[in-house]
């Protein structure tokens, strides 16, 4: 297996959750999450080393997601994967994702970012790499978000634990 097919092997999954929360259309980030793993191959084969490859990743789908969504001049909802973000105990599950997909599109595209990079398990500083900001705001930027979050959730009556 050659290095890129292991790259490959290792990350589409994750690139590809990343772009379809932050798209909300799966044919859409299947294109981003490929047209990127394409780029790679050019990278790696005549380009700089890149030092930090899973922190590339991250930034170039973000970097193409946000491109995509510029052309489309709107945000469509986030998939029903920011289940992670939240913890709600409700008969209808499928309600509960809609109140949480409206109180998402209600975030800045920062602050969406930032709540997909977090529901993916990054610290603080893959965050802060990944999206440019500084380490030290990167908590206080995040808390703002989630609390955000929270203030929509509960103003529609549900609850964020």
């Amino acid at each position: 297996m050659s290095l890129f097919e292991e790259i490959y092997a290792e990350n589409y999954s994750k690139m590809h959750r990343v772009a379809l929360k932050i798209l909300g259309d799966n044919d859409n980030a299947s294109d981003i999450v490929q047209e990127i793993f394409l780029f790679l191959i050019g990278r790696l084969n005549n380009g700089p080393e890149i030092l930090n490859l899973n922190g590339w990743l991250y930034k170039a789908t973000i970097n193409k997601c946000m491109d995509n969504l510029r052309t489309r001049k709107k945000f469509q909802s986030i998939d029903s994967a920011y289940d992670a973000i939240i913890d709600v105990e409700l008969p209808d599950k499928e309600e509960a994702v809609k109140a949480v997909n409206a109180a998402i599109n209600k975030l800045k595209s920062k602050e969406k970012i930032l709540l997909v990079l977090y529901s993916e398990g990054l610290s603080y500083k893959e965050i802060s790499e990944t999206t440019g900001m500084k380490f030290t705001s990167v908590g206080k930027s995040l808390s703002r978000s989630l609390d955000k979050l929270e203030k929509e959730l509960k103003n529609n009556h549900y609850e964020m634990y």
